[in-house]
């Protein structure tokens, strides 16, 4: 597998980045504050019994997701801070594995776009509503298992597309040549994009690492 050198002094600046620091403590109080209040909204979500059952099965789902997505934040940030205030010799030693990165980031990455497609699905489901006033509330129970089964099979098909498209935003930035510090990074990507295989050079270190926040 054909590597490329990340700059560790980029990563060691970005660690002792203040406004980086400040920033994950930020999201990560935000995130364990808005923990509980989560739980206690799906929970009374689910105990209303003025709205219909598809429709709390739905705003379940979004909040439900929402926590997910706080929770694996919280989690995130916590360790980037960890890491970033532990004792390193080089910035490259605070840099996760692809693997170890793709984990820690499917969770917030899987909520990200449930809640940001779950506005979609409650209209489709007041919109059914809307056109079957008269028996909707006696009935048609299985409109929202079956919305929640269109949206498990759309959600590997949105993921691949998220991914495609941050790849070619990170792309974009690049060849906009931004004049930030981190844009050192982003040549190395790009020219791991661009350069023909015959002008590749294997990197002798191990795997490469990347950031995960």
């Amino acid at each position: 597998m054909f590597q490329y050198e990340l700059d560790c002094k980029v990563m060691e600046g970005m660690a002792s980045s203040t406004v980086l620091n400040a920033i994950l403590v930020v999201c990560d109080l935000s995130s364990l504050i808005a923990t509980p209040l989560l739980i206690f909204l799906t929970i009374r979500i689910w105990k209303t019994k003025l709205m219909h059952f598809n429709t709390r099965l739905l705003l379940c789902l979004h909040t439900v997701f929402l926590l997910v997505h706080v929770v694996g934040r919280a989690v995130l940030h916590t360790m980037d801070l960890y890491m970033y205030h532990s004792l390193f010799k080089n910035g490259c030693e605070i840099l996760r594995t692809k693997e170890e990165c793709f984990f820690l980031r499917l969770p917030y990455n899987v909520s990200t776009v449930m809640c940001s497609c779950s506005a979609v699905f409650i209209a489709i489901e007041r919109l059914t509503a809307t056109l079957h006033t008269r028996n909707y509330e006696k009935g048609f129970k299985k409109v929202g298992t079956n919305l929640l089964c269109i949206y498990a099979l759309l959600l590997p098909v949105i993921l691949w597309c998220k991914k495609k498209d941050v790849r070619n935003q990170i792309k974009h930035i690049v060849h906009q040549n931004v004049n930030t510090n981190y844009n050192q990074v982003f040549n190395v990507l790009r020219s791991q994009w661009d350069a023909p295989p015959e002008n590749r050079v294997p990197s002798p270190k191990p795997k490469a690492r990347l950031t995960c926040s």
